[in-house]
């Protein structure tokens, strides 16, 4: 088995990290490979520039997923494997069948992503971890939330999508674009005044 439990720290998790640094587990990933419709045992592994970093077994029933993997110990340096079982929630969809969700081992909350820290796998919110977009300003995370919305339909209204999310969608960075020409509009204004100020 690889070396997919590397050790993140001892007990509660003292301070954020990025979550891109962290391993994950995604339920939608696997409830489309249908892991969950029977009993199944597989691999997940994980890659940081293009070399694995880690991996992990799961044994996936319809009810639940234990995650099988090893951790180095702090003290003495040992690896020793570990068996975390997480229930599996559902929740039906309006048009028929069911979406599948991981339930926090620790609020017991529940979420789409685990992340591996501290020994163990838990959400986001458990494990204390952001997202390198939630450290800019607030006209970053504009940005950034235009730019994602931008990509959404970049060659048009996609298919299957209806013409009022579409227009929702145009609205917004329509919004956004006009609330960052503000902004900077405003700082153009402040920087020049400043220059007049200090002739």
């Amino acid at each position: 088995m690889g070396s997919g439990g590397n050790r993140y720290g001892a007990g509660r998790p003292a301070h954020n990290v990025k979550a891109e640094s962290v391993p994950r587990v995604d339920v939608r990933i696997w409830a489309r490979s249908a892991y969950f419709d029977r009993a199944s045992y597989f691999a997940w592994g994980w890659n940081r520039g293009g070399v694995q970093s880690g991996n992990i077994n799961v044994q996936s029933s319809p009810d639940s997923a234990a995650l099988i993997y090893r951790i180095k110990d702090l003290y003495n340096e040992e690896w020793r494997e570990v068996q975390q079982i997480v229930a599996i929630v559902r929740t039906a969809c309006n048009y028929g069948g069911n979406r599948k969700w991981f339930q926090c081992p620790i609020c017991h909350q529940r979420c789409e992503v685990l992340y591996l820290r501290a020994y163990r796998f838990a959400c986001r919110k458990c494990q204390r971890i952001a997202y390198t977009s939630q450290s800019g300003g607030p006209l970053d995370r504009l940005m950034g939330r235009s730019h994602k919305l931008k990509r959404r339909i970049a060659d048009g209204r996609p298919e299957g999508m209806r013409w009022a999310t579409y227009e929702r969608i145009c609205a917004e960075v329509n919004t956004i674009e006009e609330l960052v020409n503000r902004h900077f509009a405003a700082r153009c204004a402040a920087l020049s005044a400043l220059l007049m100020c200090a002739k």
